[in-house]
């Protein structure tokens, strides 16, 4: 049983919810524990018996000042209120969890804010029968499934029932004020009628009532709110025809609709997103008098085939019909006035349109993304907006009438199918990349129209540009990214070429007319196929970086009009090897130390300058690495380009030309690279005829990997008398490759194996050559070092490369099987050796050698050996004061390391694998493990290297 309480005096009232846990009352307590009770107000007395039942008698209103029975609400189940009371307080019942029943005297009229609120036990309330209100949050979280409204009720407020178990509802005709999100979330609501007298639907009334399927709307209704069937589970709408508004998002996501056929009397008011995203729509039929269709009406609406509307609508806003993909067709009606920014964006089903005469605009992206095929834009299109036909993949066929003034920005870019279009007379300006990316294959460039950026960029199959003469500047990035544009063709009215105008064409001779005076910044950059530009005698201005990254430009001519050179201008155009100046001296070079003057990759570039500049010239650039070769057309012998091999040799090709009379017969080639006696090394070069580069035999120098670095000096000679000399080094076109191809990750991934194969060597042979000032000092051994190759790793340490390689490697890297190595087993009785051990070579080729122990010399004396049918030699040597035998394997390729080495040893095959070597280096410790990994490491990554070239072609 309760023990007696005391009870507190009462709080003021701050908020409607909270009324029932802050307030107080008085209680007057009988003899017995039940029943209590009390006063309440002046009019009023309450009982609560021990079964629950709690009883409110008198006559008059509820005050709304305190709730005496406020620490019993747990124990109330049963509320009875008698005849004669005439309103249920803000609050009086609420969160009365285990409230299960209420009995309404017939004098109720009002049920004010909360009173039943979050009675989540409350299965089921008979109203009563001269109800005039039920306001804010009444029954909000209750639990019962059917409720009678009373036909006198005249206002429903806010929330009244929402989030309520409620399945069906019946809203009488008396109604006059039916607040907003009064059945919000009810989600075991079903169906739900508005009787006739009904004349508005709040904001949000059923708003995620996911289940309710029907709903039944009188023809009293005039206006909708928004959100009133937010996510319905309407599966078929009949709106009255005397509709004048509907709200925002009002039917927004009903994903169970699946047609709509509506009639209206009025010009109604849709606001935006009256159906969007209501996915199961299939077909619309819109009829009467209605003239525009709200934004983003049926946007997203994915299932629509078929629209109908009438004759009077003259504006469809923003969006409209975006995002539906399977609508095919629409006819729009003749007197149409609008087709706003995106109305069919993304309609990628739609195929045909007709614009109609009335229009005088097509709005921003208003066809973006559509799946037409051809569209005719009449004559009274003035404009055609930014990006409007944007991303219509299948279009093909553009027709633009006489007429038409401006193309927007972007209006026809993404259009790959769009091979060709003719641009009208009466067109007078065209936007930036108004068909970037499009599939024109030719262009005319009309001199009476203002261009934007960009216009053509990256058509990637334009072949053909002309130009109207009077056209007198190619606007920047006109033609950039057009890789199929081999040709350019300028008219002589052109006096600048803009920045970016040609950038990443597929140039490979250049030939700029005469009337050209200035080429501005990154104009040719990227031109990777460009590999002669003859600049025309008005050139007087290249700007910075105009032919940046050209890569295979080998040849240039300057002429004698030029004034100024930007600094960067020829920056890694790696091939440059000829530049042919006709500059009057006292002309501005900027040199800032990047330009292909300093020869920042190793290219030793030939200036071809008229005998009276050389001496201004070599004042100007004091320093400067440049061979002067006399007057201009000099056809002397010359080195034309350099590459290197890994066919079996780590080593250097010379690519030279041999002037008429000189030949492999009468010519001789000394090369010679090394620091210090030590080290010094000479070799004899052979002469191999080769039709390629421009030039006609090559040479080839082998060095070994620790060497890769050294500068290999080449002295080509007929008799004693010196033709000419080059030098160049492995480490010179790892370069070239590193920042001509700085995306092709297997070969960026083969230079840096290379690098530090190179480096692993050298640091462990203690070489002292030059490949310590690309990686990482000798003497001090300076781990810190910026590498200047390989732009993926540039710039990390030499512990970050080393273990990004090694991290390459391990990840490769398999377990070696000891039952695959046999010769490690290989038997002493039958052979009289026994296996002592393998080494590596790390030379200019890469070799094994294994290593055996003679335990019976009678027969030892008759062993051979064979490796790939090629026999081997067994070798005496004393290791460790102790005397061995050895084979050697041939020239191995980079690649072939990572296959099992199978050699044959009296006629019984044994295999080895590289890996073991690695791994016993691993445990032996010392410089050597390094030597061994990248050794691995240049055959893994050249074999992968390979493999993609095989595979792309």
């Amino acid at each position: 049983m309760r023990k007696k309480r005391l009870w507190s005096a009462p709080l003021a009232l701050v908020i409607v919810l909270l009324t029932a846990m802050i307030f107080g009352g008085i209680a007057v307590q009988a003899d017995g524990d039940y029943p209590i009770g009390g006063e309440y107000g002046s009019n009023l007395t309450w009982q609560l018996d021990s079964q629950g039942t709690l009883t409110i008698s008198g006559s008059g209103e509820m005050p709304n000042t305190s709730i005496p029975w406020n620490n019993y609400r747990s124990d109330i189940k049963k509320v009875v209120i008698d005849d004669g009371v005439t309103s249920v307080s803000s609050g009086a019942f609420y969160s009365c969890t285990n409230l299960t029943s209420v009995t309404f005297g017939s004098s109720i009229k009002t049920i004010n804010e909360g009173a039943f609120a979050n009675c989540s036990s409350l299965s089921s309330v008979n109203l009563p029968p001269v109800l005039e209100s039920i306001r804010y949050n009444a029954f909000s979280g209750c639990a019962f499934e059917s409720i009678t409204i009373p036909s006198t009720v005249k206002t429903i407020g806010e929330y009244a029932f929402a989030y309520s178990g409620l399945k069906s509802i019946t809203i009488p005709g008396s109604v006059e004020t039916l607040d907003r999100f009064a059945f919000r979330e009810c989600q075991n609501l079903k169906t739900a009628i508005l009787s006739s007298g009904v004349t508005s639907i709040p904001y949000g009334l059923f708003y995620e009532c996911r289940n309710l399927t029907s709903v039944t709307i009188p023809d009293s209704v005039t206006t909708i709110g928004g959100e009133s069937f937010y996510r319905a589970g309407l599966t078929s709408l009949s709106l009255p025809s005397g509709i004048t508004s509907i709200g925002q998002f009002a039917f927004y996501s009903c994903k169970s609709l699946t047609s709509l056929d509506l009639t209206f009397d009025n010009d109604v008011s849709f606001d935006r997103g009256v159906f969007n995203n209501c996915e199961g729509i299939e077909t619309v039929k819109i009829s009467g008098n209605i003239t525009s269709l709200g934004n983003s009406m049926f946007y997203c609406c994915k299932a629509l085939t078929s629209v109908t509307l009438p004759d009077s609508v003259k504006n469809i806003y923003a969006s409209a019909f975006e995002g539906c993909e399977i609508l095919e067709s629409i006819t729009l009606p003749a007197e149409i006035e609008l087709i706003d920014g995106n109305v069919f964006s993304g309609c990628s089903s739609l195929k045909t349109i007709t614009i109609p005469a009335t229009m005088t605009e097509i709005k921003p992206y208003a066809f973006s993304g559509c799946g037409l095929t051809s569209i005719v834009i009449p004559g009274n299109i003035e404009t055609i907006g930014s990006g409007a036909f944007r991303y219509c993949s299948k279009l093909s066929s553009v027709t633009i009438e006489n007429g038409v003034q401006t193309i927007g920005d972007s209006a026809f870019a993404e259009c790959g199918a769009l091979k060709s279009i003719s641009i009208p007379g009466s067109v007078t300006a065209i936007g930036n990349s108004a068909f970037y990316r499009s599939g024109l294959t030719s262009v005319r460039v009309l001199k009476n129209v203002e261009y934007g950026e960009e216009v053509f960029s990256y058509c990637r199959d334009l072949v053909t540009v002309s130009f109207d003469t009077g056209f007198t500047s190619v606007p920047n990035g006109m033609f950039s990214g057009c890789t199929s544009l081999k040709t350019l063709t300028l008219p002589d009215s052109i006096t600048t070429i803009g920045s970016y105008a040609y950038h990443d064409c597929g140039f490979e001779t250049l030939v700029v007319p005469g009337t050209v005076k200035t080429i501005k910044d990154h104009a040719f950059s990227e031109c990777e196929q460009l590999k002669t530009v003859k600049l025309g005698s008005g050139v007087q201005t290249i700007e910075d970086l105009a032919f940046e990254n050209c890569h295979e430009l080998e040849a240039l001519f300057i002429p004698d009009s030029i004034q100024s050179i930007g600094g960067n201008s020829f920056i890694r155009c790696i091939a440059l090897k000829d530049i042919y100046c006709e500059a009057a001296p006292g002309f501005a070079w900027e040199d800032d130390g990047d330009d292909f003057m300093v020869l920042p990759y190793g290219n030793k570039t030939i200036c071809h300058v008229n005998t009276n500049y050389t001496a201004d010239f070599e004042a100007q650039y004091y320093g400067v690495n440049v061979t002067f070769i006399g007057d201009l057309g000099d056809t002397s012998s010359r080195v034309v380009g350099h590459s290197i091999t890994l066919d079996a040799d780590i080593g250097v090709n010379f690519y030279i030309c041999l002037a008429d009379g000189y030949s492999a017969s009468n010519v001789t080639v000394e090369l010679s690279w090394g620091v210090g006696a030590d080290y010094q090394h000479n070799y004899k070069g052979k002469l191999v005829p080769v039709d390629m580069y421009g030039a006609n035999y090559k040479v080839t120098c082998p060095v070994a990997a620790r060497a890769m670095g050294d500068t290999i000096t080449m002295v080509v000679k007929s008799g004693n008398t010196e033709l000419f000399r080059d030098t160049y080094a492995v480490i010179d076109y790892m370069n070239v490759l590193a920042y001509k191809y700085p995306f092709d990750y297997e070969l960026q991934d083969l230079l840096a194996s290379m690098l530090w194969y190179g480096a692993s060597s050298q640091r462990h042979f203690k070489y002292k050559g030059s490949l310590g000032q690309y990686l990482y000092y000798y003497a001090d051994e300076n781990y810190n070092r910026p590498i200047d190759c390989c732009p993926r790793i540039n710039g990390n340490s030499k512990d970050a490369i080393l273990s990004y390689v090694t991290g390459l490697f391990w990840n490769d890297y398999v377990e070696v099987n000891d039952e695959d190595i046999t010769i490690t087993k290989l038997s002493s009785d039958e052979l009289g050796i026994s296996y002592y051990g393998a080494s590596s070579i790390s030379n200019s080729q890469m070799k094994m050698r294994f290593y055996f122990r003679v335990t019976d010399a009678t027969k030892a004396k008759n062993l051979t050996a064979t490796f790939r049918s090629k026999g081997l030699t067994f070798t005496k040597r004393t290791v460790n004061n102790e005397e061995l035998i050895y084979i050697e394997t041939p020239g191995l390729l980079p690649g072939e390391l990572e296959d099992p080495l199978v050699i044959t040893i009296n006629g019984t095959q044994y295999t080895y694998d590289f890996k073991d070597y690695i791994r016993r280096c691993y445990k032996n410790g010392g410089t050597y493990f390094d030597v061994a990994t990248y050794q691995y490491a240049l055959s893994h990554y050249s074999k992968k290297y390979q493999e993609a070239v095989a595979r792309n072609g």
